[in-house]
């Protein structure tokens, strides 16, 4: 389907960049119209430069900001009171109205104050 007279709204381009961009392949109408437009395929490239630009500049930040030091002090720091607070797994035995059922075993964590 060829869209002649019309060009392709920003979200249907943001959308084919989001499918694109986890390996879904575009919707075919709206690839053929690319194909076809060079209005719409300009846009549509300036998009995924825009994007890309904004992907890598956030990738570069978060390096910086998360190194593999900290990452590693972020991790010891979660496990520790995890470790302290794991208690013994129980089943709990329910009225019989709910028939013979094998209920799993519950981790529970203490709430948080």
């Amino acid at each position: 389907m060829i869209y002649r007279g019309h060009h392709l709204q920003e979200e249907r381009l943001f959308d084919s960049y989001l499918a694109e961009r986890s390996g879904t392949p575009i919707d075919p109408p709206v690839a053929e119209h690319l194909a076809d437009c060079r209005q719409c395929e300009a846009q549509y490239a300036d998009l995924v430069d825009c994007m890309d630009t904004i992907r890598a500049q956030g990738d570069a930040e978060a390096a910086e900001l998360l190194t593999p030091e900290r990452l590693r002090l972020q991790h010891q720091q979660i496990l520790r009171p995890i470790e302290h607070a794991r208690l013994a797994a129980r089943v709990i035995d329910l009225p019989g109205q709910f028939g013979p059922r094998t209920m799993t075993a519950l981790n529970r964590l203490p709430d948080p104050l």
